[in-house]
Order: C-alpha cells, then sequence, then structure tokens
C-alpha cells in the first residue's frame, strides 16, 4: 500500500540535492491511502490486543501502554475494534482504538496510540495522540487518524490550528478532505491527559474540514473559523463555508 510513499520519498530526496531548501509550505497536503472500497479493509486486531510492548525491563511496574490502554478503558470503555497503520519508515505500528456510540450515540470514535512514540523537538513538556469524534458509523474516520499519524509523527508537531489535507474524501460518508487539529470536546478535560513513566501525553483532536475552506481559514486565524456559526465540528455533511 505505501510503495507509493517510498518511491516519492526518494524521489524527493534526490530533488532536494539538486535544488536549495525550500521554506517549509503552511499547510502540507498529504493523501490516504485508496478509498476502502479498492482495498481489502484495514487490518485488525482482537478487541482485547494490546499495542507491541515497549522493549527493556519495568520491574513488574506497568508499561507504557498498558498504562495508556487502562486510562482508555476507564475514560472511553469497551473499545469496539483495534486498528493498526504500519509505518511507512519501518517503524512501529500506529494503533486506534475505536468506539461506537461515544459521546453521543451515533458518533464513531477513534484514539491513536504511537504517535506520542517519536521524538519532536518542540514537545517538551507533553506529547500528543490523536482523537477523532464525528457522526458516522465508519471507522474509516478512526483509521484516518492512524493514517495522519504513522505518515507524520516526527515531521509535524501537530499542534493546535495544523491542518492535513488529502486529495480524497476522508470516508465514504463525507466529501470533506482534511483535518484541523484543535482542543479535544470529547471528555472531561482531567481525563485529556495521561502520565506515563517515560513522558506526559495529551489527547489533541482532528476535526474534519474541507481544503477548499483553507484560504479562509487562513485570512480569519483559527478563532473566528472556529466559531464561524458554518462550522459544526462533529457534522461530516455540513456544507463547505464560504465566507
Amino acid at each position: 500500500m505505501f510503495n507509493w510513499i517510498k518511491k516519492q520519498k526518494h524521489n524527493d530526496s534526490e530533488r532536494a540535492r539538486s535544488r536549495p531548501a525550500e521554506p517549509e509550505p503552511q499547510f502540507r497536503p498529504a493523501m490516504l491511502p485508496p478509498r476502502r472500497s479498492e482495498v481489502p479493509p484495514p487490518p485488525t486486531v482482537s478487541a482485547r490486543s494490546k499495542p507491541i510492548s515497549e522493549t527493556g525491563d519495568s520491574g513488574g511496574l506497568p508499561q507504557d501502554h498498558e498504562i495508556f490502554l487502562e486510562h482508555l478503558t476507564n475514560t472511553f470503555g469497551q473499545e469496539e475494534t483495534i486498528l493498526r497503520h504500519e509505518s511507512p519508515d519501518g517503524g512501529r505500528a500506529v494503533t486506534v482504538f475505536v468506539y461506537r456510540n461515544f459521546p453521543n450515540p451515533g458518533m464513531i470514535t477513534g484514539v491513536t496510540y504511537g504517535l506520542s512514540l517519536y521524538d519532536y523537538p518542540d514537545w517538551r513538556l507533553s506529547r500528543p495522540e490523536l482523537v477523532v469524534s464525528v457522526g458516522s458509523s465508519d471507522p474509516a474516520w478512526a483509521f484516518a487518524a492512524a493514517y495522519f499519524a504513522a505518515n507524520f509523527r516526527g515531521k509535524r508537531r501537530f499542534c493546535y490550528g495544523d491542518v492535513f489535507t488529502t486529495d480524497t474524501p476522508l470516508a465514504e460518508d463525507t466529501q470533506m478532505d482534511g483535518f484541523l487539529v484543535f482542543a479535544q470536546s470529547v471528555v472531561k478535560q482531567e481525563q485529556a491527559s495521561i502520565q506515563l513513566s517515560r513522558h506526559k501525553v495529551h489527547l489533541s483532536q482532528l476535526y474534519p474540514i474541507y481544503r477548499s475552506e483553507l484560504e479562509l481559514y487562513s485570512e480569519i486565524g483559527l478563532e473566528r473559523f472556529w466559531k464561524h456559526p458554518g462550522f459544526r465540528s462533529w457534522d461530516v455533511g455540513r456544507s463547505p463555508i464560504v465566507a
């Protein structure tokens, strides 16, 4: 599935040697894998399986993935399933836990584990994991969160206001093709951070948007865009905001 990503990275490296470095664009586009109707469903593991164990002797204490999973269970309840997205650079896969009818009936929520395992210079006090929660029954929304985490960890900050876009809709029940990163809105604030043995993790949320809205977003900024009457953070069928 990711052969095209590896090939593109090789081509980009060759071109980078032949020209001066360019400033990073404000919005870096990304592509999802082919639509789920064109490929087999993403691989799943059993509902009680856990992410790959950390290496090293824990001295009998709970390891970070065990602490994280226990926090998710206490906060979100029993996950329906767990999906994994392999890392294109050969690193550890990103796991996403999928919950139905949370926080409200008719919604699907996904929480990643794997983004925070990579270092990033700005992550000094806390590291992010991603939440996506929308009015849908399609697990592709959760899988999309794992995709962005796997492909951009160590490269992007995933801070409030960051935008990730695709060349195709995020799921089959929407025409939306981007995510805006902002503060989570599905659990109590005290439940949105987890102290692990090596670092603290906080939950940041991905909110679906349209690529066509990026010009307006750039003009009016995060706060005004967020408060725009046409922006409904959970609605995957809303119309694009034009002004």
